[in-house]
């Protein structure tokens, strides 16, 4: 092939750009993939491929205002976009638009100019300082909501006036009068931690509490005992009545600390040594203290409701409202399902003094045409005899069902009341989990379901968090360890069954 002479590539040059260059220095080369030295009128010398200068490239300087003047048209456009999104907030006097890939100059009112990519901006971005400015409001939303939970729980004994807070999991400076100065989680000193140094491992302050209420109705009840089921260690026992207590604080029984089976292996070793093991959530026990304490007493066999005989009370169907008030009241677990049957033992003077609820196969996607009912809750606010036998009777006759399931929480019960109903067990259900935020308190699992996930961002106040059910890869799972949930084991159930 005969090479490409020298003038035939000038004659190529001023066929695609005219007179604009000067290409005086371009005297030899070695083919179309050889730099050139050209001279622009307006900007001076610049280096190019013969082959590119051929085909119509040119002064890369002169290529930049070309866009720039071009671009310009859109810079209105684009103002207008950002404005959208961030309204009056900025000034976008000196901004001038080359792309969204391009840094544009932005004015904010507070913080004066600064450049930001033009594409992120009308993506939501902003000020940078306004953003720290926000961050840092947040975190002292966030330690004065710490400091009036801690004070909660610990009064006036801690000096909180070095905490700089920044999650509940990232350890803050607490003053102990008495010791100096100690690094703690947020967390763990709102669930009733404190000063290791005075503590030297003595349970919580609501744990001396409850062991206190045990101590004055059952005098040889013992605490921290690493006998009975060794090495572990067991919170209250109570010898007399073969009953153990555990009260367990809310992040050192989460699964982040703790095995998921970990309730239900001190459940079955205190079985095996036929002792009952009654578990209850330091959150429980301060937010329903008066249902709980109720629990308690009743396991150590000091009630201190009134006696009545079922034989003095009528059964009724009790509204839906009285009988959510009622559980609510006077069950651990409150309410249950709504769409429930509802019997209730009204005494002539007491009033609604136990109530029992029934659901047609509540966990069936089938409930209408289920012949299996389940026996979903049942409450007293009295000691009432033959009160559960009288409404369980009055339920079979409305209801005409000849096969019942129910289940009992390991954590609470022992599952005497349907061994007394002629219940059979028919299974162990594994352990299950509830879900804590300190906003929000236990919510159960369900709550926390992806397609909830969106409405508990909104109440817990967590907008830096989205969250798409349908397109977002993470885990339920995920989100709640993002967010500081916790998900917190119980001890199983067990799965009951009655047949006609």
């Amino acid at each position: 092939m005969t090479p490409i002479t020298l003038e035939t590539w000038l004659a190529r040059f001023h066929a695609a750009h005219g007179e604009r260059y000067d290409y005086r220095d371009v005297t030899a080369f070695r083919g179309g993939k050889t730099a050139l030295t050209i001279r622009c009128v307006a900007h001076g010398p610049f280096q190019q491929t013969a082959q590119k200068h051929a085909l119509g490239q040119g002064c890369p300087a002169c290529g930049y205002v070309a866009r720039s003047e071009t671009q310009l048209f859109d810079t209105p456009q684009w103002v207008a976009k950002a404005r959208e999104v961030h309204g009056d907030r900025y000034d976008y006097a000196k901004s001038v638009y080359r792309g969204d890939r391009e840094n544009v100059t932005i004015t904010c009112t507070a913080h004066g100019d600064f450049e930001q990519g033009a594409g992120t901006h009308t993506q939501g971005r902003g000020c940078p300082k306004c953003g720290n400015a926000a961050k840092a409001r947040g975190r002292r939303k966030d330690a004065s909501h710490f400091i009036r939970r801690a004070r909660a729980v610990h009064g006036d004994v801690y000096d909180y006036t070095k905490v700089e807070y920044r999650s509940a999991l990232e350890k803050v400076e607490i003053v102990c009068p008495k010791h100096g100065a100690f690094w703690q989680s947020p967390a763990n000193h709102a669930w009733g931690y404190g000063c290791q140094r005075c503590v030297h491992g003595a349970p919580s302050k609501r744990e001396d509490e409850l062991f206190a209420l045990v101590r004055t109705i059952r005098p040889d009840a013992e605490q921290s005992n690493r006998k009975l089921i060794a090495p572990k260690e067991l919170d209250i026992v109570v010898p007399s009545l073969k009953l153990a207590i555990e009260f367990n604080g809310v992040y050192w029984h989460s699964d982040r600390r703790t095995a998921i089976d970990a309730a239900h292996f001190k459940h079955a070793a205190c079985a095996a040594q036929g002792w009952r093991l009654l578990s209850i959530a330091c959150e429980d026990w301060k937010t329903r203290r008066p249902q709980f304490e109720r629990l308690v007493r009743h396991a150590l066999g000091a009630s201190d409701l009134p006696r009545v005989h079922a034989r003095e009370c009528e059964v009724r169907s009790v509204p839906n409202g009285d009988a959510v008030a009622f559980l609510d009241e006077h069950h651990p677990q409150q309410p249950g399902a709504i769409y429930a049957q509802r019997f209730g033992l009204y005494h002539p003077t007491l009033g609604l003094v136990a109530l029992m609820t029934f659901g047609r196969d509540v966990y069936s996607r089938n409930r209408e045409g289920s012949p299996v009912w389940d026996l979903s809750r049942f409450a007293t606010s009295a000691q009432v005899r033959g009160g559960a036998s009288k409404l369980f009777a009055a339920a079979r006759r409305e209801l005409g069902f000849a096969e019942v399931i129910s289940y009992s929480a390991n954590d609470w019960f022992g599952g005497g009341l349907y061994e007394q109903l002629g219940f059979v067990r028919v299974a162990q259900v594994p352990p299950d989990y509830r879900v804590y935020h300190h906003a929000t308190g236990f919510r159960p699992k369900s709550a926390w379901a992806r397609k909830h996930i969106p409405a508990r961002l909104v109440q817990i106040d967590r907008a830096d968090v989205v969250f798409d059910p349908a397109t977002d890869p993470r885990t339920e799972w995920e989100i709640e360890d993002t967010v500081n949930a916790f998900r917190v084991w119980d001890s199983g159930k067990v799965k009951w069954r009655w047949q006609a």
